[in-house]
């Protein structure tokens, strides 16, 4: 198949059998380096309109900025929430919604199968 995924967060066992078996691109982009994107951000309008939260808002702006370069994208999301006390779900949701494949919890797996929902019209 030879995706592209980004992994934010650190390395794992199903990055680098991605890499080893189906000859993706796998890059990992550390949390913090992800957090400065969030940071940065400007809202996602949309996130911002339906649920009034500018930092879950900010989160799905920089989550489509990596997703823009990618065919996949999964999140180590529990760190995140752990440190900043709030879940990425809702835009991990509204992206998934807009036909991008974003995949929580780093699950490379997980967003190989939602690719595959895709069918061979996706990208």
């Amino acid at each position: 198949m030879g995706a592209k995924a980004v992994l934010i967060g650190s390395e794992t066992y199903q990055a680098q059998a991605a890499r080893e078996k189906l000859g993706w691109a796998v890059e990992v982009v550390p949390l913090e380096k992800f957090e400065e994107a969030v940071d940065a951000s400007e809202p996602d309008d949309e996130l911002l309109k339906l649920f009034g939260d500018d930092r879950v808002a900010k989160a799905a702006a920089a989550l489509e900025k990596v997703s823009a370069s990618a065919d996949l994208v999964a999140i180590q999301c529990s760190p995140l929430l752990i440190k900043r006390r709030y879940t990425y779900r809702l835009a991990l949701d509204l992206l998934n919604s807009r036909g991008l494949v974003v995949a929580c919890e780093g699950r490379l797996a997980t967003g190989l199968a939602m690719l595959m929902s895709k069918g061979p019209t996706a990208g």
